[in-house]
C-alpha cells in the first residue's frame, strides 16, 4: 500500500496531470446528440490492415460510446480478472510482446476528476505469484505502459491516453490508447471555445509491444513499455 501511496504521488506532481486539470473544466455531457456513426480516418497507419479494420469498428460505433468518462468495448481485449490483493486492480494472461510466450497484464482503473483513467503494466509471472503471497506489490518488478500516464512510442511520439486495453487482431496483440477528447464535440459552453481555431482533435492509437520494448526510465526510475506506434485515428 506504501507504494501505491507513492505512485499517486508521483501521479499528481507531473505537468501532464496540470494539463488534464485545464482541460475538464467546462466538460458537458453529449451522450443526448453523439450518435453519429461517420468521421473515423487515420492519421497514421495508412492502408494497414490493422489500422483499416480498427476505423471500420469505429465508423460501427456511436461517438457516445467514447466520452471521456466512458471505457469502449468495442475492441474485444481480455478476460479480466479482479487482483484480491489491491481494489481496483484486474489482471490477465496474454502474449502482449508477440513472442510466444504469456506474460502477466495489470490493470489499474482509478478515478481522477471526473473520468476513469486506466494504466496498463505487466509482471513476470513468478513475480505475480510473490504479489499473492505478499499482498503487495514492488513497482521495480512492473513494467509501466504510461509512467505517470505518459506513454513515449519508440518513435518519440509522446501521448496521455486515459484509457488503455488489448486488442487481439489476427495473429497478434495490441495496445489501444484513447485520449480524453477523442471523439467529442467542441463544448461551446465553455467560455475559452473560439470557433475560429481549429478544434483540438485527440487521437485513438494502437501499438505493438516486442521482447525490446522495456526500457528504463531514469526520471521516474521505472521501467517502461514504449510500444511501436502502429495506427494514430482521429474522429472528426
Amino acid at each position: 500500500m506504501e507504494n501505491m501511496l507513492n505512485w499517486y504521488k508521483l501521479l499528481n506532481n507531473i505537468s501532464t496531470i496540470a494539463l488534464f486539470m485545464s482541460s475538464a473544466i467546462g466538460i458537458n455531457s453529449y451522450a443526448d446528440h453523439q450518435n453519429d456513426t461517420n468521421g473515423a480516418k487515420i492519421i497514421f497507419g495508412e492502408k494497414v490492415k490493422v489500422c483499416e479494420d480498427a476505423v471500420a469498428l469505429l465508423n460501427g460505433a456511436n461517438k457516445s460510446d467514447f466520452e471521456y468518462d466512458k471505457m469502449p468495448s468495442i475492441f474485444h481485449g481480455e478476460k479480466w480478472a479482479p487482483l484480491d490483493e489491491m481494489q481496483g486492480w484486474e489482471y490477465a494472461k496474454s502474449d502482449i510482446y508477440n513472442d510466444g510466450t504469456p506474460t502477466v497484464i495489470l490493470a489499474e482503473t482509478g478515478m481522477f476528476l471526473s473520468y476513469d483513467l486506466r494504466l496498463l503494466f505487466t509482471i513476470q509471472p513468478n513475480d505475480f505469484l510473490e504479489v499473492h503471497k505478499s499482498k503487495k506489490f514492488e513497482f521495480s518488478k512492473l513494467a509501466q505502459l504510461s509512467p505517470a500516464n505518459q506513454v513515449v512510442f519508440t518513435s518519440g511520439k509522446t501521448t496521455v491516453p486515459v484509457w488503455s486495453d488489448i486488442w487481439h487482431h489476427g495473429s497478434k496483440n495490441y495496445i489501444v490508447m484513447k485520449e480524453m477528447y477523442f471523439a467529442t464535440e467542441p463544448n461551446d459552453d465553455d467560455p475559452n471555445y473560439d470557433p475560429t481555431t481549429k478544434y483540438k482533435v485527440d487521437s485513438l492509437y494502437i501499438g505493438i509491444l516486442d521482447s525490446g520494448s522495456k526500457k528504463y526510465d531514469a526520471d521516474f526510475k521505472v521501467i517502461r513499455l514504449s510500444p511501436k506506434m502502429v495506427c494514430q485515428i482521429t474522429w472528426e
